[in-house]
């Protein structure tokens, strides 16, 4: 008989990749931990990590795939990082990316409106969230009042 075990409390959001977790506390830190091949991890090594760790705070939102994580804080900035064979981070290369990559809202002509996110959808397969990632991506600005 297996009894659930504890790993964090006050989270108040979570999001698991193939190998790696992720977790924002209810004051808007995030922590992750898990398997870090291509950096997905954002720590800046390719080391796992066997317990959640913090990586940033002032998030509102992460989500994550098989090899790479993004994240939205609260101010509307967008964070990726990790694998980046075929240029899902944005960043105009396909380097991996071992730590974070600043998206600046206004590369993506996001509104000082906070109804604006940026929802970035992957072509296969398909999950539905204020922000999911894959392979390859496409990024797009929704209007979640009128959405």
């Amino acid at each position: 008989v297996y009894t659930p075990l504890k790993i964090m409390s006050d989270v108040k959001d979570a999001s698991f990749g193939e190998f790696h977790s992720a977790a924002i506390t209810t004051n808007g830190d995030l922590y992750m931990w898990g398997f870090n091949r291509e950096g997905q991890l954002g720590n800046g090594t390719l080391d796992g990590a066997f317990h959640p760790v913090k990586l940033m705070g002032n998030v509102r939102k992460v989500s994550m795939k098989t090899e790479h994580s993004a994240a939205i804080t609260i101010d509307g900035d967008l964070y990726m990082w990790g694998g980046n064979s075929y240029g899902q981070l944005g960043d105009g290369t396909k380097v991996d990316k071992l730590t974070l990559i600043f998206k600046p809202r206004k590369r993506f002509g996001l509104a000082e409106d906070p109804s604006f996110i940026v929802s970035i959808i992957f072509l296969m397969p398909c999950i539905s969230s204020s922000v999911s990632v894959g392979n390859p991506t496409i990024i797009s600005v929704v209007n979640e009042t009128s959405s």
